[in-house]
């Protein structure tokens, strides 16, 4: 059906050529319908790229861009239930959504009404940033394409085909520095009616990676710059010596009675000693 269309335009776009070319006609004549030719050639340009993808990579809505889609859509993704996902979060266009550098996220772009058809996403840096290969995709997935003829510092994705899809994904990683604004631009094509488009821009911003904070060392505890009483001050028990020990026992100092005082028996000779016996005399 594309092909048919295309070829008819593509006769009609010849014969105005061919009509302006002729030397009885004047130079507005010709102005006019080299005009008529290129713009039949852009629609011709488009009809034949919209079903393998989309064939521009350029900033806003599809309104002034010959698109075949219609010029004025439906509105914001969120009229037709279509949401953008980085992981677990949810875009919204009326705040920006923090992202860490140096991390791969995973873009899901879904429909929890009805499917679509094509799409195209478009990431752009401000202020000169460049967002250059930041959209990819991992695996030959028969949904995703990189788009190969956005301007320079512009990565882009679309699809591959016009059958209808629920989600698809593909991935973002951003390798920069820090502290940046980026813009994503989502068309999403809902069906070949006219004006089934929508539009929604969301702003991004790469974020300053933050550390957790460091417990302070400086300060030991209590426990550690106090030594416990027990440690510092000697017990009573270790200064002073028992009283056993300084103290002779009078066991010790006072000889007992039986070792000073000699016996009576000793000192006094017994009377038959001292006293010759009569019977000597």
């Amino acid at each position: 059906q594309h092909t048919h269309f295309t070829r008819h335009l593509l006769f009609l776009s010849l014969q105005v050529l061919d009509k302006a070319m002729a030397p009885s006609l004047s130079f507005t004549y010709l102005y006019h319908a080299i005009t008529i030719f290129l713009v039949l050639l852009n629609i011709v340009d488009f009809v034949s790229a919209n079903s393998t993808g989309s064939a521009h990579c350029d900033p806003g809505d599809l309104s002034g861009k010959f698109s075949g889609h219609g010029e004025d859509g439906r509105g914001s993704l969120a009229n037709g239930s279509i949401q953008v996902k980085f992981d677990s979060m949810t875009l919204s266009t009326s705040s920006t959504t923090s992202l860490s550098p140096n991390k791969e996220y995973t873009v899901t772009l879904e429909s929890s009404a009805s499917d679509f058809r094509g799409f195209l996403v478009r990431l752009s840096g401000a202020n000169g940033v460049s967002a250059n290969g930041v959209l990819f995709t991992e695996s030959d997935d028969g949904n995703v394409q990189s788009l190969s003829f956005c301007a320079n510092g512009i990565s882009g994705m679309t699809h591959k085909g016009a059958s209808n899809k629920s989600s698809v994904s593909f991935s973002f990683d951003y390798t920069g520095n820090a502290g940046v604004g980026l813009l994503l631009e989502v068309t999403v094509v809902q069906s070949r009616t006219s004006n089934a488009w929508y539009y929604s821009a969301f702003d991004l911003s790469i974020a300053n990676p933050t550390f957790p904070p460091i417990a302070a060392t400086s300060a030991p505890s209590a426990a550690t710059s106090a030594p416990s009483e027990a440690t510092s001050s000697p017990s009573e028990a270790s200064l002073a010596p028992s009283l056993s020990t300084l103290a002779p026992s009078e066991a010790t100092l006072a000889p007992s009675e039986a070792t000073s005082a000699p016996s009576e028996a000793t000192l006094a000779p017994s009377e038959a000693t001292l006293a010759p016996s009569e019977a000597t005399l």
